[in-house]
């Protein structure tokens, strides 16, 4: 983030805050042009200033840098990973259960098949001898 960033992020917090440019040099220990002179002048901001700023504005170097507060994660990562690997083993198992039914379903619907085409081709025999009968019977 460039340095006109960084000021404008420290004009939009202190606004925020309700802090006056008097009230941050007054804070800071520093005299209001100075301090003028950070956040809208040529001055360059260095660690020392940004550090006291955002401690004035009650938030984080990062957050005046970035322009946004950082997700801290500060064990927050190990309760996602936990939740993500729970709903991935329901998941898992749901899928693993719906797949064991349909197999169980498919091993069903292929005996029925296997069934029917016995009972057609017993058909087929049937209907093959009584042909055969009337054909000899001459009809």
């Amino acid at each position: 983030m460039d340095n006109a960033s960084i000021k404008e992020n420290i004009y939009r917090k202190r606004n925020e805050e309700g802090i006056s440019q008097d009230e941050m040099a007054r804070r800071l220990g520093i005299v209001r042009n100075t301090y003028r002179k950070i956040e809208r002048g040529p001055v360059r901001l260095l660690s020392e200033h940004i550090d006291g700023i955002a401690e004035v504005l009650g938030t984080t170097p990062e957050e005046l840098v970035l322009g946004y507060k950082p997700f801290d994660g500060s064990g927050m990562l190990d309760e996602i990973r936990m939740e993500y690997d729970s709903r991935t083993r329901k998941i898992t198992e749901e899928y693993e259960s719906a797949i064991s039914g349909l197999k169980a379903e498919l091993a069903a619907k292929e005996n029925e098949i296997r069934d029917l085409r016995n009972t057609i081709e017993d058909k087929n025999e049937i209907i093959s001898l009584l042909k055969r009968k009337y054909a000899s019977d001459g009809m």
